[in-house]
C-alpha cells in the first residue's frame, strides 16, 4: 500500500522533527472561529535569513515568521506523529479536500517539509 505525503512549505515548529504521522481526526472550521492563539501554534515557523553584523560579514540569523491562512472555511486535520506529539494542520476547505482527508482518517502518512 502507498503512504501518502503529508507536505508542507516550511519547518513548522508544530512538526518537532516527526518524519511520519496518523491521521486521528478531521472537521470543518471557520477562519472567524479560530482563535488567534491557534492560528498562531499553526502557522509559526523558523527561517534562515541573511543579516550583517558590524563587520559587514555575510551572516545568517534565525527568525520566527508565520504563514497566511486563507480566510473562510477550512479543513482541520488532527495528527499524531512518530513521537507521540500531536499536532493539528489545516488545510483549504473544499469539499474535495475534506471528502480525500476524511476518507484517509486512521492512515499514516509520511512527512514532507519543503527543501529538507
Amino acid at each position: 500500500m502507498k503512504t501518502e505525503k503529508l507536505k508542507f512549505d516550511h519547518p513548522f515548529f508544530k512538526l518537532y522533527g516527526q518524519k511520519t504521522a496518523k491521521l486521528i481526526h478531521i472537521d470543518r472550521v471557520s477562519y472567524s472561529d479560530l482563535d488567534p492563539l491557534m492560528v498562531e501554534m499553526d502557522t509559526q515557523y523558523s527561517a534562515i535569513v541573511p543579516d550583517k553584523d558590524e563587520g559587514h560579514e555575510e551572516v545568517t540569523r534565525r527568525e520566527i515568521r508565520t504563514c497566511k491562512l486563507k480566510k473562510g472555511g477550512l479543513v482541520l486535520l488532527v495528527f499524531l506523529g512518530d513521537k507521540n506529539i500531536p499536532f493539528t494542520t489545516l488545510r483549504n476547505g473544499r469539499d474535495s479536500t475534506f471528502r480525500r482527508y476524511r476518507d484517509q482518517v486512521g492512515d499514516t502518512f509520511d512527512i514532507v517539509v519543503k527543501g529538507e
